[in-house]
């Protein structure tokens, strides 16, 4: 088991930012997120509204954007 500083449980878009909240407090702290999806999308909801992006597979948040 590995031990961690901060434990998000929940991946997508409220612990994505969750985890970017508590890497910009905390930039030393070791971070795991525990998560059902595979992928998390980006939490704004504006470029469906307009329609920008045709498809939600376009707005999808890589992983390695936590460091």
């Amino acid at each position: 088991m590995k031990k961690v500083e901060i434990l998000i449980v929940g991946g997508s878009a409220s612990g994505f930012a969750a985890a970017f909240t508590a890497r910009r407090h905390y930039p030393n702290a070791s971070i795991a997120i525990i998560r059902q999806e595979d992928k998390t999308p980006v939490p704004c909801g504006i470029p469906y509204i307009f329609g920008t992006l045709g498809s939600s597979q376009k707005n999808l948040m890589p992983d390695d954007a936590l460091g």
